[in-house]
């Protein structure tokens, strides 16, 4: 769609298409375009961080909406194909800003997949934007940024 629009000569707008998003130019205010990232938990209460969004996509992958639990054990939509089961790390999100939408989801995925300690390795060998959103053990969030997303918040 954002090809589209482009191809037409669009160059002010933001699209989102399940949660990922792609933002041309500048919103009414004559500012970037600025995306919330959610809290990741089920009652969706909350954000962690904006980011704003000047000719770039953003996607997140997350296991906090679609799992279920089984047997006291909690399983995520979310399957790693090396063991074609359901991730089992404290990976809560990865959101990541890449300039195609595509990119963007597919390396989230990948990322969430790998899990805090390999997928950040990953983002950072890549380049990757990514930012991290790992369950700790007082029911909170650590948040972990790879040095691209630190520049896209502004973060030295």
């Amino acid at each position: 769609l954002a090809m589209l629009l482009d191809h037409q000569g669009g160059t002010d707008f933001l699209i989102d298409v399940g949660g990922e998003l792609v933002g041309r130019g500048r919103n009414e205010a004559n500012q970037p375009w600025q995306v919330a990232i959610e809290r990741p938990t089920e009652a969706g209460d909350g954000i962690v961080g904006v980011v704003a969004l000047f000719d770039a996509a953003i996607a997140t992958s997350g296991d906090y909406r679609n799992y279920r639990v089984v047997n006291g054990e909690r399983l995520t939509h979310i399957l790693d194909p090396r063991t074609a089961r359901p991730i089992r790390h404290q990976l809560a999100s990865v959101t990541v800003v890449d300039a195609s939408c595509a990119r963007a989801d597919a390396l989230a995925t990948a990322l969430m997949v790998l899990g805090p300690g390999e997928g950040m390795a990953l983002a950072h060998r890549l380049g990757v934007a990514a930012r991290f959103l790992i369950r700790n053990t007082s029911g909170g969030f650590d948040d972990q940024m790879s040095p691209g997303f630190k520049g896209l918040m502004g973060i030295g």
